[in-house]
């Protein structure tokens, strides 16, 4: 048998009865009266408690501690102002601001650990602190890279863009980094929101462009007619602005900042040069303030992969490269002349192109260069032209990415 609902369905009616009669009882509420009494303050009652146990100290129309250092009598709190509350928040705040930016101080007894980071399109460095006296890791900030680095070196000395300045040279945390772009940027490690570098060795001479982009959209406000011309104008313009004076002209591969004579930096780039900077040095010139290369040494004859100044010799710098050769530098000498046959470069045959180089820091004449075929050498720099004093087959399979040793 099959039941039909209708609109005089018992069911919808039902419902209905229910709903009318919550809204009754929902109206029902509002008719009971309120018996909630309100009870003053018993200000005797809590000054027998000795509630604040401090005494009146009101001064110049500030809340203060009580004499007693204690806290505030019950006349304090009832005479505190609204401009009392926020002064005493203003100090909690003060105060908070005050630990915050205590807590996020580099130490000198902290460890630095930078690294570089590329997840999909963006690149980073993330500088990790160890805290030597808890044992503890942390992520202590990051800073977004504008490009994938390829290379890092940490250092301690740079100068900014004022070359006749008093306080043109500043020391601190910081790290260069080399990137596929022509340019080394130098990050200082202790600001925690830095928006831009302290300053660039080398990269494109931007000088003009805020012209140019003015020109360029200023131009969108004229008629469509002399868009055209303007528009190839600006083109010819972008296309004329070329790097700075002795930059590198391709990827930045290697760095390498000397431990003895802090203010100078090495760096190996794709374009087959090792170039030489004073980062101390702002020179003026017709191009503009900043800091160009001291040096650029042409010795090898392909990619330079990595670089690695001795850890006590600060003139002797080691060199790898592309093309199979490990080379050993007097840079005083090599800077005057800065070509491959210098007779102050020495060289070193291997067996596939260089990845990597590193000093021994336990016997400082042992040179070790490990090669993109797996292969491990290591020369007596005293006998650099001569065979390796140890060779090994350090990775069958692929090749060795870097090599350090243990301090």
């Amino acid at each position: 048998m099959t039941t039909r609902v209708g609109d005089d369905d018992p069911i919808n009616s039902t419902s209905g009865d229910y709903e009318d009669s919550d809204s009754e009882i929902e109206d029902d509420l509002g008719d009971i009266p309120d018996t909630r009494e309100y009870m003053p303050l018993d200000m005797d009652g809590l000054n027998s408690l000795n509630f604040g146990g401090g005494t009146n100290n009101m001064k110049s129309g500030k809340v203060v501690m009580g004499d007693d250092g204690e806290g505030y009598t019950m006349e304090d709190l009832q005479n505190m102002t609204f401009q009392d509350i926020e002064d005493l928040d203003g100090d909690e705040e003060d105060e908070d601001d005050a630990e915050e930016a205590e807590d996020v101080k580099i130490r000198d007894g902290d460890a630095l650990i930078v690294v570089a980071k590329t997840e999909d399109d963006f690149a980073s460095l993330e500088i990790n602190i160890y805290d030597t006296e808890t044992s503890n890791l942390y992520v202590h900030h990051d800073i977004p890279l504008p490009s994938f680095p390829l290379c890092l070196a940490l250092g301690n000395v740079v100068s900014t863009y004022q070359p006749n300045a008093e306080t043109s040279i500043v020391t601190g945390n910081y790290c260069a980094v080399g990137s596929f772009e022509t340019g080394i940027e130098i990050w200082n490690l202790d600001v925690m929101n830095a928006l831009e570098p302290t300053i660039v060795l080398g990269g494109m001479d931007t000088r003009g462009a805020e012209a140019d982009w003015i020109k360029m959209h200023s131009s969108s406000m004229v008629g469509s007619g002399n868009n055209k011309k303007k528009k190839k104008k600006n083109k010819k313009g972008v296309a004329a602005m070329g790097l700075r004076e002795g930059s590198h002209t391709d990827a930045v591969m290697g760095l390498s900042w000397n431990a003895v004579h802090r203010q100078v930096l090495a760096s190996g780039s794709a374009d087959g040069t090792v170039k030489l900077w004073d980062v101390t040095n702002a020179t003026s010139g017709p191009n503009g303030d900043y800091v160009r290369p001291s040096a650029t040494l042409t010795h090898h004859t392909d990619k330079v992969q990595s670089l690695a100044w001795h850890p006590t010799e600060g003139t002797l710098l080691a060199t790898g490269g592309y093309d199979r050769r490990v080379c050993l530098v007097d840079a005083r000498a090599a800077a005057s002349t800065a070509t491959a046959s210098n007779a102050s470069v020495k060289r070193a045959k291997l067996p596939a192109d260089c990845e990597a180089i590193a000093w021994d820091p336990h016997n400082q004449q042992y040179l070790t260069a490990a090669s993109e075929d797996g292969v491990v050498q290591c020369w007596d720099v005293r006998k650099f032209d001569g065979e390796p004093v140890w060779s090994m087959i350090a990775h069958e399979y692929g090749g060795v990415s870097d090599i350090s040793y243990n301090p």
